[in-house]
């Protein structure tokens, strides 16, 4: 009998209001400071893509974490169009891509 195999991203929802800064921090398994990270966030309606910055930080070898800081300041925030969005990051290793975190991005407006 065929075993399933899951090897998909972890499913995690943002949301968030424009014209604010967003920052997310993950914990990725392992030194991570010779790979890379990037993510983005797609309008649903229009397709268009907004990237993140994604950093890779210290290595903490108590943990055996990196910690990879996501951000979005308001400047960029402030242009994204207010409703329902994708995102995700994608982990680059040895020439390997995996996506590591996605979902759905509710931007929310800003009344002010």
């Amino acid at each position: 009998m065929a075993q399933t195999y899951d090897y998909g991203p972890t499913t995690v929802h943002l949301r968030f209001t424009r014209g604010d800064d967003f920052e997310m921090v993950l914990d990725v398994e392992g030194d991570r400071a010779a790979d890379t990270f990037a993510a983005s966030v797609a309008n649903r309606a229009t397709g268009t893509e907004t990237a993140f910055t994604a950093t890779a930080g210290t290595y903490d070898s108590a943990d055996d974490t990196t910690p990879v800081t996501v951000t979005m300041g308001y400047a960029t925030t402030a242009n994204l169009t207010p409703g329902l969005h994708d995102w995700d990051i994608q982990w680059t290793s040895g020439g390997a891509v995996r996506t590591l975190l996605a979902g759905t991005a509710t931007v929310l407006a800003d009344v002010a």
